[in-house]
């Protein structure tokens, strides 16, 4: 397997790939409009400063990517915080190890960028993703509530 930045070469069957992964939020309760799953949204995404997409290339192509900013943050002192948007192995490869790879790989570009911290966002009652993400060192720091207003 091999973890790179995406190209547009990647680009037919990482949209394909971004579909389901909004597809699998959506199916376990996320309330957020999702964003753009074209080639063209994608495009995008590759040369926008401090963004990482990364993909996961096996012996039949595409098999993961890696979606990933640093941001600014303000305050007393300006902080670099980087995050991991979205992540996701093609069903059927799951525990095979790309998450992690492509996880490592994000890991080591955020620290290019200067960030001091990483964060994500899961789904509350997401297991597999809490189970993954706390096998990778991440704890819960800040909940966030919501209510709707509709």
């Amino acid at each position: 397997m091999n973890v790179a930045p995406a190209a547009a070469a990647d680009l037919e069957a990482l949209a394909a790939l971004r579909a389901a992964f909004w597809a699998d939020q959506c199916a376990k309760g996320l309330k957020e409009p999702v964003p753009g799953c074209t080639p063209d949204d994608l495009a995008k995404l590759i040369d926008r400063p401090r963004t990482h997409l990364l993909v996961a290339n096996g012996d039949d192509g595409l098999v993961g990517y890696l979606f990933g900013v640093t941001r600014l943050v303000p305050g007393a002192v300006v902080q670099k915080v980087s995050s991991v948007e979205e992540v996701m192995t093609r069903p059927g490869l799951r525990q095979g190890g790309v998450a992690r790879a492509l996880v490592a790989a994000a890991m080591a570009r955020f620290a290019e960028d200067g960030a001091t911290r990483v964060q994500l966002r899961v789904l509350t009652h997401n297991d597999e993703a809490m189970r993954f993400w706390d096998r990778l060192g991440f704890a819960p720091y800040l909940t966030t509530m919501e209510k709707a207003l509709s």
